[in-house]
C-alpha cells in the first residue's frame, strides 16, 4: 500500500508540474492565503457541474481530518486541481466549453451568420472524451424578441432547466442556424449517419430519409475536414443545409424537419448537454441586455 501511495503521489506531482505556467497560477498564488482545500472549493465552483458531483464526496472526506495524512491530502487535491485545470481550464478562460463567449473549446464562432446574432453552445463529444465538433445556435434576436421576452433577465442556472425556453427556440417563427465546426476530420458518411440516428426517433421514415440524401449530398464522398463549417438554417418551414459557407446547397421543406433537428440539441435528450447549457448561458450573459 505504502509503495501504491507513493507511485500515486508522484504522478500527482508530475501533473501539476506539467501545466502550463498559466495553470499553476492558482498554487502559487492562492495557496499561501486559502490553504488547498480553500483553493480546490474556488476552482471546483467553475468547474462544469458533472466533475463537481464526481470529486465533492473526496473533497469532503479529505477536509473532514479522516483519510490521507496532511501531505497526502495536500498531494491528492493538488492533483484533482491539476486535472480539472488540464480539461477544463482552457475552455473556461476562453468562455466555457458551454460557450458564454464567441469562441468554444478554443474554436471561434462569428458573431453574426447573416442577420443572426450568435447565441451559444458547447461541443459534441463520443465517448465523453474525443472532441467531434463544436456547435453553437444563431437566432434572428429582433423577430425573437416577442418570444423571448418572458426569459430575459432570467439566470442561466434557472434556463437551463426551463424547457419552455427551449420549446421556443425549437419551434419559434424566426430563422435559426445551428453552425457546426469539426475538431477533427470525420468520415462523410459518419457525420450523415450519426445525424440519422439521432433523428431517426424524432421524424417519420420519409422526411429522414429526405434528410439524409441531403446531407450525403452537400457533404460529398471523403471526409469532413477538420475546421469545416457545417451549417443547418431554419426559415419557416424550411431546413437548409451548407458546408464551408451559409449559402444553402441543399433546402428541405417539411414542417418537422427544423423542430426535429433542434431537438437534437436542445431538447430533453440532446447529444450534447454542454451546448444545451451554453446556449441558456449565452442567452442570460449576452441577448436583450440593457
Amino acid at each position: 500500500m505504502a509503495d501504491l501511495k507513493a507511485m500515486a503521489e508522484d504522478q500527482l506531482v508530475k501533473v501539476v508540474s506539467e501545466l502550463p505556467w498559466y495553470l499553476q497560477l492558482p498554487f502559487t498564488v492562492l495557496q499561501p492565503l486559502l490553504g488547498v482545500v480553500g483553493v480546490f472549493k474556488l476552482v471546483l465552483g467553475a468547474l462544469p457541474a458533472a466533475t463537481q458531483t464526481t470529486v465533492k464526496p473526496l473533497l469532503e472526506t479529505l477536509d473532514d481530518g479522516s483519510g490521507a495524512s496532511s501531505s497526502g491530502k495536500s498531494l491528492i487535491l493538488f492533483g484533482l486541481l491539476a486535472i480539472g485545470l488540464a480539461l477544463f481550464g482552457p475552455s473556461l478562460l476562453s468562455s466555457g466549453a458551454s460557450g458564454a463567449g464567441d469562441s468554444i473549446d478554443g474554436i471561434a464562432f462569428p458573431g453574426t451568420v447573416g442577420a443572426q446574432t450568435f447565441v451559444g453552445g458547447g461541443t459534441r463529444s463520443k465517448y465523453g472524451a474525443v472532441k467531434v465538433y463544436a456547435v453553437g445556435l444563431y437566432i434572428d434576436a429582433s423577430r425573437a424578441a416577442s418570444s423571448l421576452k418572458p426569459f430575459v433577465g432570467a439566470p442561466a442556472s434557472s434556463l437551463t432547466g426551463r424547457a419552455d425556453f427551449f420549446r421556443v427556440l425549437q419551434t419559434g417563427r424566426f430563422d435559426r442556424t445551428l453552425l457546426l465546426q469539426f475538431h477533427r476530420s470525420v468520415a462523410a458518411d459518419a457525420v450523415a449517419g450519426a445525424l440519422r440516428d439521432s433523428l431517426a426517433s424524432r421524424l417519420g421514415a420519409v422526411a429522414l430519409e429526405k434528410f439524409r440524401a441531403a446531407l450525403s449530398a452537400v457533404l460529398g464522398a471523403g471526409s469532413v475536414a477538420k475546421g469545416a463549417r457545417l451549417y443547418f438554417s431554419c426559415r419557416g418551414d424550411a431546413l437548409s443545409i451548407a458546408l464551408g459557407a451559409p449559402s444553402p446547397a441543399s433546402t428541405l421543406k417539411d414542417k418537422a424537419l427544423c423542430p426535429a433537428f433542434l431537438d437534437v440539441y436542445l431538447g430533453p435528450k440532446p447529444v450534447s448537454p454542454a451546448a444545451k447549457a451554453g446556449v441558456a448561458t449565452g442567452f442570460a450573459a449576452r441577448l436583450y441586455r440593457s
